[in-house]
């Protein structure tokens, strides 16, 4: 990908070329020769589409997963959650072997594959929390538990009397 480098900062298209900014800078590529309608009728692109329809299914359900988790993640999570998310989610779509392709589920995936990811990649809870833990989900009411032993952080031990349940 190109970078633009000089004193003029563009943003937009001119010609064949369109200028943008990214979080790394201002690039330029060249524009593609492959139109919306193209894409959604030809038969050559019947994969494509069967991707695209699973891609945003992955999108959507990883959104409910941050709505549902926003109270918790909020002051919590890295600026690539979302990408990252999205790319474990696809892992479980792919394993639904029930549904055609393009029209497999998250719900018919094995979910299992989300268990151990982190919100936040440049602190894993693993190694911010030093007490063994256990997560289940119940598929049939939707809910997700989390069994915690109680945390005293004047001396920072977990105490092994009991365990604190955080639902959500």
């Amino acid at each position: 990908m190109a970078r633009q480098k000089g004193a003029h900062r563009l943003t937009g298209t001119i010609g064949e070329l369109t200028y943008y900014r990214s979080k790394n800078g201002y690039i330029v590529r060249e524009a593609s020769s492959l139109s919306a309608q193209r894409l959604a009728i030809d038969p050559a692109f019947a994969r494509t589409r069967e991707n695209m329809s699973e891609f945003g299914r992955a999108g959507k359900s990883g959104k409910y997963i941050r709505t549902a988790f926003r109270s918790l993640i909020q002051n919590a999570k890295d600026s690539t959650l979302v990408g990252r998310l999205t790319k474990e989610i696809m892992q479980v779509i792919k394993t639904d072997s029930t549904s055609a392709r393009g029209l497999r589920t998250v719900t018919e995936g094995d979910t299992r594959l989300l268990q151990g990811f982190d919100f936040n990649n440049d602190a894993k809870l693993g190694a911010t929390i030093f007490a063994p833990y256990t997560a289940t989900i119940d598929r049939v009411s939707g809910g997700q538990q989390s069994l915690f032993p109680p945390l005293y952080p004047s001396n920072r031990w977990w105490c092994r009397r009991g365990l604190r349940i955080l639902k959500w």
